[in-house]
Formats: C-alpha cells, structure tokens, sequence
C-alpha cells in the first residue's frame, strides 16, 4: 500500500547516526509495534469457558511503521453460534494516523517528540517514563 505521506515512511527507515545505537530501525520498530499493540487495549466482550473468563472481542490499536497507526478489533468467535476459537480475526481497521509525530505521542505521552525515540535505547528510556511501565 503506498504511503499517502513520505513522513510515514521516513520514520519507519529512520536510520540514526551508527554512534547513537548498535541495533537496526528494525528492533525499534518492532518494540513500537509491540508497544501499540498493548496501549489502549480495551476488551468488548466476554465470555466464560471452563470457568474462566476469556475475551472474546477486543479493541486495539495496531502500528504498521509503513503505513501508520491503526486501530483494530479482533475476534475469537467462531463459526459456530456460541463457538470460541484459538487464534483472533481481524473484524475491523481504521486509520487513526499516519503522522509519526501523532503516532508517538500516542504511544508515550504529549510531552514525547519524534526525535525522542530514533533508537530503541531512546525507544526504551521514553517508555519506562510512561504510566503503563511497570518496574519488574
């Protein structure tokens, strides 16, 4: 799918100076990816299966660092009426941004920029600043 904005594009190959990191864009983007995936993560429905509770239906958002951040509900209802299935559907997708400056304050807070995270380091560091960190 092409990019509707070449900024899009410029920060999912963002390459930072080889003195700020040893690790490829790749491992920051896949921790981005990782990261969106679990904010905001609301569950729609449930239901009760061997006496435990399952989320049935849930809502999240999903990051493609090529195309923008998105937000997406998933599904393990199966076929059958009253079915319950292993692995998610995607139901729905929506496009929420495809600004990174948008995109990451979304992901860390209002008070993070764009150059804040060009590194996984950087990536790391913002993150444990967030309130969803939680020290192990």
């Amino acid at each position: 799918m092409p990019a509707k904005d070449l900024s899009i594009l410029r920060f999912s190959n963002l390459v930072p100076d080889g003195s700020k990191t040893k690790y490829k864009t790749v491992v920051r983007n896949v921790f981005l990816e990782r990261l969106a995936a679990f904010t905001d993560r609301k569950v729609l429905e449930t239901a009760e299966v061997d006496g435990q509770t399952v989320e049935v239906v849930y809502e999240r958002y999903m990051l493609i660092t090529s195309q923008g951040l998105f937000r997406a509900k998933y599904s393990h209802k199966g076929k059958k009426p009253g079915s319950i299935v292993k692995s998610p559907t995607k139901t729905d997708k929506h496009l929420i941004t495809d600004k990174p400056d948008e995109i990451v304050k979304i992901l860390f807070g209002s008070n993070v920029k764009l150059e804040d995270v060009s590194t996984i380091e950087d990536c790391i560091k913002q993150f444990k600043k967030t309130k969803t960190y939680k020290d192990p």
